[in-house]
Order: structure tokens, then sequence, then C-alpha cells
């Protein structure tokens, strides 16, 4: 069943009022084209006639002299594709006055002058041979009767009525009418065919997306077409493998986010509870405390962590973008870290030229901060840090190290929420650096030295609006 607001019914009402709508204005159209086209052929059939009629008479009666039964009492006809329209005609001396009528209302011996006012013309016929007369009741031709080599005897006046040729006019609109409606009923099961060949494709978009909503992410639609449904359902698609993602990504979120916080909790009760029972007295109190401090601090880190990976992933605040410069960013940087480098024996050094970008420097400094404490914790004695400007006007930063570098499991995973390397690191460093960068339209990537040590390669554009 179709519904009032349906797709489907507004597609075919609206092919209702077109259809509608062309046929009123090729009733229009065609009526004035045809009344017109229907009175010059009335003309021509007429001056036919007359012509015909006025030739046999100036032939066979030079002197108008046959009897009235000889010319007979028969009406002429003019035909329109096939269809007959009764004519008459009259016969004139040359003093104008009726000598023959094949119409009963025009008695003989009438001046056909006295005629014409009865059919709506006033204008009196000139001399010429041919004329045409024609009112809003009655169209006449006239011919005059002339034998070979003499002069006029006559004439001869055709005529019909304008009212029958509108009947037949009305008869022919009537019959386009018919055919309309006909054409109109083989239509509709054409038009409601195509409509539904139309709200095929958007049913399988409402499943799809109810399939989406129930996070049924594994289904697919196939475009069978070239048209602007296709390219929706290519979208749709796309849609669904991005949402896919960000699902399985938000799953492994929290999933790590449960492991890495359980640990610190597990040992905070463990010792809460053994001091609470009096196990733990005295010095394991102490240490119990200790322990207590340190894993609460480490929570606090997770959690601060976790509040800055889920404000910038869904971007709580937008980029406070401004001009900054560069390479004073990742001085500043450097030199916040430089107790942390001292208490490692790490020697960081810097070939940064002066950069203007346009950029957000408070994600620019967490970005760096993230990055260069990585590489200090893994480096043996040296972290270089070096930028440069692409032919592309974009700014390329490398961070480097002379530490052990990635392993082939860290190059896969190492942008992973709370991946743990080989050594037992974990943290949001490096997740967090990607979605900033990311943010940024730059790019980042991981790799190793020849020599050996880990890079961390991140270009930025000159303007992060871009």
């Amino acid at each position: 069943m179709i519904k009032f607001n349906s797709i489907t019914s507004r597609i075919l009402l609206t092919y209702f009022i077109v259809v509608l709508c062309s046929i009123a204005i090729t009733a229009l159209a065609f009526h004035s084209i045809m009344y017109k086209d229907l009175e010059r052929r009335a003309v021509m059939g007429l001056s036919k006639q007359s012509k015909t009629i006025a030739m046999a008479l100036a032939i066979h009666s030079p002197e108008l002299g046959l009897p009235q039964e000889r010319l007979g009492q028969q009406q002429i006809s003019l035909f329109f594709s096939g269809r007959p329209v009764e004519s008459d005609y009259l016969i004139t001396n040359p003093q104008k006055i009726i000598i023959y009528s094949s119409s009963d209302k025009y008695t003989v011996g009438t001046n056909f002058m006295e005629v014409l006012p009865k059919w709506g013309i006033v204008s009196p016929p000139d001399q010429a041979a041919f004329h045409i007369y024609q009112s809003g009741t009655f169209i006449a031709v006239q011919e005059h009767i002339v034998p070979k080599g003499g002069n006029i005897k006559g004439s001869v006046i055709t005529f019909a009525e304008i009212s029958a040729l509108e009947a037949l006019n009305r008869d022919i609109i009537a019959l386009l009418f018919k055919s309309l409606v006909i054409a109109m009923a083989v239509a509709i099961p054409v038009a409601l065919l195509l409509s539904r060949q139309i709200i095929k494709p958007i049913n399988s978009l409402r499943e799809y997306a109810k399939a989406i909503a129930q996070r049924r992410f594994d289904v697919r639609l196939d475009p069978k077409s070239d048209d602007e449904l296709s390219e929706l359902a290519q979208t749709f698609n796309e849609m669904a493998v991005q949402l896919e993602r960000y699902d399985s990504g938000f799953r492994h979120f929290f999933q790590s986010t449960s492991h890495e916080l359980k640990t610190p909790l597990m040992s905070i009760q463990g010792y809460a509870e053994g001091i609470r029972d009096g196990i733990l007295t005295g010095p394991q109190a102490a240490q119990g405390l200790e322990v207590i401090s340190r894993e609460c601090q480490r929570l606090k880190s997770i959690v601060d962590e976790m509040i800055n990976i889920t404000r910038f992933q869904f971007s709580e605040g937008k980029n406070t973008l401004q001009h900054c410069n560069l390479g004073q960013i990742l001085a500043t940087t450097m030199e916040s870290l430089n107790g942390y480098a001292a208490e490692n024996a790490i020697a960081v050094t810097a070939d940064i030229p002066v950069l203007e970008i346009i950029s957000d420097p408070e994600q620019l400094r967490r970005l760096f901060g993230n990055i260069l404490a990585n590489a200090i914790r893994h480096a043996q004695t040296q972290v270089w840090v070096k930028a440069r400007i692409l032919p592309d006007k974009s700014v390329n930063i490398h961070i480097e190290d002379d530490g052990p570098g990635f392993t082939a499991q860290d190059l896969k995973h190492a942008f992973d929420y709370f991946y743990k390397g080989p050594q037992g690191h974990t943290g949001l460093g490096l997740s967090i650096a990607k979605i900033i960068v990311e943010s940024q339209h730059g790019e980042i990537s991981l790799g190793n030295r020849p020599e050996g040590g880990a890079i961390v390669e991140i270009t930025l554009p000159f303007s992060a609006s871009a």
C-alpha cells in the first residue's frame, strides 16, 4: 500500500501534475493551431468547389439558362481527414441576384448583397475574379463565371458555417483527450513501476542504516548502477568502514584502559587491606603507603592521558590557530625536559631554522613533549632534533635517538592505545601525538636509523587551517 507522504506517492503526484499540465498546454495550443488549419483548408476546399462549379457552368451553360432541376438540390461536402463538413453554394447573375441556391435558407430572386449582412460581412465584394468572405459565422468563396472569350455571366459562392468547423475541432480535441487519457492509463503502471525501482535502493539504504545502528559494520551495499544513488551507497560503505574502525578503536581503548587501571587498583587494594587488617605494620606499612602513593600517581597520569586523548579525539575545543615560531616552541619544550635528559645522561641537540607557521602552539608543545620524552627514555647518549622546509611549503621535523630503535611489532602498533613494547613501557603518548598531528592536517611516521636508533618524522603544513 502506498503511503500518502511517501516518496512513491510524491513521484506519482508530480507525474500526474506534469501530465495534466502537458495535456492542458497541448490542448490549448492544438485548439488554436487546429482551428486555423481547419479555416485554411476550408477556404481551399470552398475555393476548389466554387472554381469547379464556375468552370462547369461556363462551359455547359454560358448563359446560365439551365433549369433548376438539372442543377439539383444537393449539398456539397468538404473532407477533413476523412470526415465530411457540409457546405452549400449559390449562383448569382451579373446583377447579384440569386438564380440558384443549394440551401433552403436562401431563396431564388434574393439579392446576394442582402445575404452578406446576415453572414456578418459588411464589406462589398470587389470585381476580382476570386474573393473570400469570412466572418465569425461563415466562410465563403466567390468565383466569377466567365465563358471562354466572354464577359462575366455571374458568380458561384460556396460557403460553410463556422459552427460546423468548430464542431469538427471539438471532436478532434475530444479525440485528443481520449488518446491522452488512454496514454495516462497505460503510463500510470509504468510510472508506478519506475517509482518502485527508484524507491528500491532508498529502501536498501534505510535497511543498511538500521544495520549500522545495530553495529553490524560488516554489511555492505552493492551499487549496481552508476548514478547518484550509487555514489550515495558508496559513501555509506565508506562511512561504515570509518565507523567500524572507530568502534573497534574505541572498544580497544576502553579494554586497554580497563587493563591499565586494573593493575594499580589491585595493588592499592592489596596494600590498603593489609594495612587495615594489621597484616602490614611498621616499615612494611610505610612501604605499602609508598606503593599506594606511587600507584595513585600512576592512576592520575593514566586518567590525565585519557582526558587528553578524549578531548583531542572529540575536538571539544577548536584549534586555537595563531602565528607561532616553531623553533621557539621546540626550544621551550627541550628546555622543560633538560632535567629529565640530564637525569638519564642524554644530550639533546637541535638544528632548527626560524620557522613561522600558523598552528595551535599548546598542541605543538604537547606533541613535541611526548615524542622528545619517549626519545630521551629510549636513547643511550644522544637525541637529535632537525627541521627543514619542504618544496611543497610544509615543515618536516625529525626527532632521532641512538637507542635500540623500533621493532617490527613497534612499527605496527606503536600508535595503538596503551601499546606495551618489548621493554614494558606503556602509555598514550604516541596515540596523542598522532591525533594532534592529524588535527593539524599533518602526517607522522616511525622508522629506524641505519646506524641504529629510532626516527619519528612529522610533517606539518605552514597553516593548520589548510
